[in-house]
């Protein structure tokens, strides 16, 4: 595991706390793995779409289809960090190209088709 350092702003602390929790947050652990930080943009993006099962299936290493139970709890988890950062009066102003609501197409999203997954 490497040491990762990220910027000291709300949106690169949110993306390192997805990270962390996707790559399966437990005591003691302090970083994700390097594929974790990887996904860590995408994984965001996709939470700020409030999309449970895409995130679930992005986080999960499953090729069987879906998302496996875990993954899927890890999900909920990112979302509800997210739904706590916007409670604490944090703008959605840093999720990309859609406003609140809106519909966030993970299979044509530009933003998404080549990201590691």
């Amino acid at each position: 595991m490497s040491t990762v350092i990220f910027p000291s702003n709300k949106t690169a602390e949110r993306k390192a706390r997805i990270a962390l929790i996707a790559c399966g947050e437990r005591p003691g652990k302090t970083a994700p793995c390097d594929s974790c930080v990887k996904k860590g943009d995408v994984l965001h993006r996709i939470a700020c779409s409030g999309a449970l099962d895409a995130l679930a299936a992005a986080v999960c290493h499953s090729l069987r289809g879906g998302a496996c139970s875990e993954c899927t709890t890890k999900a909920e988890r990112i979302l509800a960090v997210c739904a706590e950062s916007e409670s604490e009066g944090e703008q959605r102003g840093d999720c990309p190209d859609h406003e609140e609501g809106d519909f966030v197409d993970t299979y044509t999203n530009p933003a998404i088709i080549g990201s590691t997954i």
